[in-house]
């Protein structure tokens, strides 16, 4: 089972013997609330639904331009 993030990189769930884990189809770190294994698959599923959309309703930050004037040195 495959899912996608905001980002476009997929994530994969595998069973490992008995349990289930997440990982990265390209490879790289977990967040936090992904690492690690479960019981159940459809406790994985929910848990990474959730984990998703908390990626999705973050607001996006942007920073403002910087005016190089006003950081000119004497």
């Amino acid at each position: 089972m495959t899912f996608k993030t905001p980002n476009g990189k997929e994530l994969e769930l595998l069973h490992d013997g008995f349990s289930v884990i997440a990982r990265f189809k390209g490879g790289g770190e977990l967040p936090v609330e992904l690492s690690g294994k479960w019981s159940d698959m459809r406790i994985a599923e929910i848990d990474i639904i959730k984990y998703l959309h908390k990626l999705s309703s973050k607001p996006k930050r942007y920073k403002p331009e910087l005016n190089k004037e006003d950081y000119k040195k004497d």
